[in-house]
């Protein structure tokens, strides 16, 4: 399947940060992250049954966007915190601090809680 989606004479695809565009779950919508006149990042959303993608103010210096589960959320990465907008748009949640200092969070089997492995004191160590 081959997608065009109409972003605005004054806006480009931003393809310097990670992940720059996503299809939803369900497979209905594709978010994308683009900069407009002002050379901010924003997320843009368009319904594939629709022309033309819409921007989501709030979302201004995202980065790597992500749908939640059930779609109707897009996650995102500004300013060393976790946030979230609805997809058809509104005030912006911040979720947690997300500092981008290497962190990884991983459960090592089903039944454990999660760890936290911090790679930049890793290095220090050695």
């Amino acid at each position: 399947m081959r997608l065009t989606a109409d972003i605005g004479s004054d806006a480009k695809l931003s393809r310097e940060q990670g992940i720059f565009a996503i299809l939803s779950t369900d497979g209905g919508r594709i978010a994308f992250v683009a900069s407009g006149s002002d050379d901010k990042r924003r997320i843009y959303v368009r319904s594939l049954d629709q022309l033309r993608a819409t921007v989501l103010s709030g979302s201004k210096d995202a980065e790597n966007p992500f749908f939640s589960p059930d779609g109707q959320w897009l996650g995102f990465f500004a300013n060393g915190k976790l946030r979230k907008i609805a997809v058809q748009g509104g005030a912006v949640l911040t979720l947690c601090n997300a500092p981008g200092d290497s962190t990884i969070v991983f459960t090592p089997d089903l039944r454990s809680a999660l760890s936290k492995c911090l790679l930049r004191e890793e290095r220090r160590n050695r």
